[in-house]
């Protein structure tokens, strides 16, 4: 067994026994076993540093949500923290009748006290104390009291001693603080002195401890601390604690507390809960009181506020459960037959703040003036939302949700149902309307972490996938990641984590108009490189005023900062990727010394497009505006504006070199079609496109993107029409259609070349 580990277990253990003394939260009437933090952190078979860490991160998280007394056990903190506050003192008589002991096993004083005020601000959230390094030398000292090496299975074994003795079990009934804290005191007096062959107990009862002189140190150290303080600060940890294990089991319209999935409680815990009379607890929804936990039928399909409050003399009035939660519609599922959880034994089903609020989106489809397309849209993004804000749990400084698989198969299912539901909706408004693909958005809201990761299972994603989901997408902290579900067949762990600013300006001086963001991706614990099908990545800005045409998302690798484009959508920049670094919106103004002779009509359209990366100047700040572009030229325009880069397409051209600068952007055209040689396996990269090249290019691109209408009629106003070949009539039809070639003085001029001012103008209007 590794020494860190050693001490982290006897960390966590001797932290359980003394804090005992120091303040642990106690509760009264069967929920010791929900509120006791002592225990729940000791107890665990796969006890860690970090994870205690993580336990205390989301005590700390409820702490500050602001209905708790985290005042009080701030004072709590501030007094163990203050010099003499916390003296020997407090220790007696344990200390007196124990210094020889003491001493032999290198504890002085000082150092005593200074274990024991660790200890007790661990207790109380201090989670940065385990990182001490005087801590920990501290810690290893205990061993010696043993007189041989603490085992792992020492430290198990006393935890669940300790959770099965007599004295535990009858804090059921105890009616007052005073009366739990002296049980437990028994308890763990009676552990010590009871495991005889556990080298854990051994080191404890090489002391001379009994249970009244414990007592006294317990009341020595609420007096130090303040006796207000101490039992406000107990309460609000103890409410904390509940509020970070409890979950809502949910039997038709009946009301339980359960204990989360992988508590150490849930086994034992929910048989504990389940024999509580039910007149402890009172249940509000939507603020009102209800008899018996029983949710009103008229809630059914609804979307409700639910509180479970202890209503006992100790913790009166405090709300140990608060959520959010979606009632079935009908006794055997969700609404519409939606189900909302997964389930537990005794057909009950487990339901959260997860799921959206159907009903409510279903009344505003039906209700809305807008577009059918515009409503659709509406809808579908916040049916196919989850909350799942709920669900983080903060490991090692990150951010993390994990859902199960049968809360993924509850969900998907529900959104699927819902999605379904609404495509028929719209249907009766136009039966020939065409919904777009269903995206399943896990919404992690904001982070305290700079971090954040969502673990997808395999299982998951099959499901999504069976569920036709095309896309997953991650929002955290205004960033979005956008999976393509058919792209990852194992356990993927996503990743989006908020850089220092200083990553961006450290490589550029542009000014910034977002934050930066490090995405990446592992399956199966491998980090991927490159994707067969694009992820696309939503950057938040960081003010929606001041967003003008020149701002581009950019891409920082190798200490550079490389010009990607993207489109602005809402108050945020999106881009496609085949590959994953760290991202930053800049505005990108470029100037060039030689296009005043078609400023008039080119010049803002090529101060776009050179902003965006899409093209390029020719050097020493000249764009050359009236030169011709050539078709390998235009073919990288053209995949750059509309995102078509692809790092699996093939370069089939023998007159274009996989070396050359144009390779990847005409293997990638041609893959998709957009392109086509000109006999014998060349392209001719270098020869001047001409404008009917050009429409059909750009028309067989947007048909990529969007539904395009051809109509060779439209040809018709040009008086040049009949020498526009007959071949890519179609093609260039919807290039006139959608506007992004016009003629002039009536003619079409399908043989003339394209200038480089002109092309520009051409890539602006399709990134428009």
């Amino acid at each position: 067994m590794k020494f860190s580990k050693k001490i982290v277990l006897t960390t966590v253990a001797a932290g359980m026994v003394l804090s005992t003394f120091s303040g642990i939260p106690l509760s009264s009437k069967g929920l010791q076993e929900a509120l006791g933090v002592s225990t729940a952190y000791a107890a665990s078979t796969q006890f860690t540093k970090a994870t205690l860490k993580v336990k205390l991160d989301e005590i700390n998280a409820e702490l500050a949500k602001g209905d708790l007394d985290k005042a009080s056990v701030d004072k709590v903190i501030a007094a163990l923290e203050t010099p003499d506050k916390i003296n020997k003192n407090v220790l007696e008589p344990v200390y007196s009748k124990n210094k020889a002991k003491l001493d032999a096993a290198g504890f002085t004083e000082d150092e005593t006290v200074e274990l024991f005020k660790n200890l007790a601000l661990v207790s109380y959230g201090k989670a940065e104390q385990l990182e001490s390094i005087n801590f920990h030398k501290l810690l290893e000292k205990l061993k010696l009291l043993a007189g041989q090496d603490v085992k792992t299975q020492d430290v198990k074994d006393f935890a669940k001693e300790l959770l099965n003795n007599g004295k535990i079990s009858q804090i059921v009934l105890a009616d007052s603080l005073s009366i739990a804290e002296s049980l437990m005191v028994e308890a763990v007096k009676d552990t010590i002195s009871k495991l005889n062959n556990n080298n854990f107990a051994i080191a404890l009862q090489s002391l001379d401890l009994n249970v009244e002189d414990l007592k006294v140190v317990f009341s020595n150290f609420k007096t130090a601390v303040g006796e207000e303080d101490f039992k406000k600060a107990t309460i609000a940890m103890a409410v904390a604690t509940a509020r970070t294990e409890l979950t809502l089991k949910l039997t038709d319209l009946k009301m339980e507390l359960a204990f989360k999935e992988g508590s150490f409680y849930a086994e034992k815990g929910n048989a504990i809960l389940a024999q509580l009379p039910s007149q402890l607890i009172k249940w509000t929804v939507d603020g009102a009181e209800v008899a018996n936990g029983q949710i009103p039928s008229d809630k059914r399909g609804k979307n409700v506020a639910v509180k479970a409050i202890l209503d006992d003399s100790l913790l009166k009035g405090q709300a140990i459960y608060i959520g959010n939660v979606t009632v079935p519609s009908s006794e055997t599922g969700g609404p519409g037959g939606i189900g909302n959880g997964s389930s537990i034994g005794g057909g009950a089903v487990v339901i959260d703040n997860v799921l959206p609020k159907f009903d409510d989106i279903f009344a505003s489809f039906k209700t809305s003036k807008d577009a059918l397309n515009v409503k659709f849209a509406a809808a579908l993004a916040k049916l196919s939302t989850l909350n799942v804000s709920s669900l983080i749990v903060v490991e090692n400084g990150k951010s993390v949700v994990s859902i199960s698989d049968d809360k993924a198969a509850a969900y998907i299912k529900a959104i699927k149902e819902a999605y379904d539901k609404l495509v028929k909706q719209a249907k009766e408004f136009d039966p020939n309307f065409k919904a777009p693909a269903l995206s399943i958005t896990l919404d992690l809201g904001t982070t305290k972490t700079a971090t954040a990761e969502v673990k997808l299972s395999k299982k998951l994603l099959e499901l999504a996938s069976e569920a036709q989901v095309s896309h997953i997408r991650v929002l955290v902290n205004g960033a979005v990641f956008s999976l393509p579900v058919a792209e990852f067949k194992g356990n993927v762990v996503v990743s989006i984590t908020k850089e220092n600013d200083s990553v961006a300006t450290n490589v550029t001086k542009l000014p910034l108009a977002s934050g930066v963001y490090s995405f990446s991706i592992t399956v199966d614990g491998k980090a991927v490189e490159q994707f067969n099908n694009k992820v696309e990545l939503q950057i938040p800005l960081l003010s929606a005023t001041g967003v003008n045409e020149f701002l581009t998302i950019a891409k920082i690798v190798d200490g550079k900062l490389q010009i990607l484009g993207g489109k602005l959508q809402g108050n945020s920049f999106k881009k496609s990727r085949n590959s994953l670094s760290s991202y930053v919106v800049v505005e990108n103004k470029v100037s060039f010394n030689d296009v005043e002779s078609v400023e008039a009509w080119a010049g803002k359209q090529i101060q776009v497009a050179a902003a965006k990366g899409i093209i390029e100047g020719k050097g020493e700040g000249n764009f050359d505006p009236r030169a011709k572009v050539t078709r390998a030229e235009f073919a990288k325009m053209l995949v750059k504006a509309l995102e078509l880069e692809s790092t699996t397409a093939k370069n089939e051209f023998s007159d274009v070199a996989d070396t050359s600068w144009a390779a990847e952007y005409v293997a990638a055209a041609s893959s998709l079609g957009i392109i086509n040689g000109v006999g014998n396996g060349k392209f001719d990269p270098n020869a001047e496109i001409t404008r009917a090249q050009m429409a059909a290019m750009i028309s067989r691109a947007l048909k990529l993107t969007k539904t395009t209408v051809a109509d060779d009629s439209v040809l018709n106003t040009f008086t040049d029409a009949d020498a526009i070949p007959t071949s890519l009539k179609s093609d260039i039809s919807v290039a006139v259609n959608e506007g992004l070639i016009i003629g002039s003085n009536g003619k079409f001029n399908p043989k003339g070349s394209a200038t480089r001012a002109e092309a520009a103008v051409v890539i602006y209007r399709v990134v428009k």
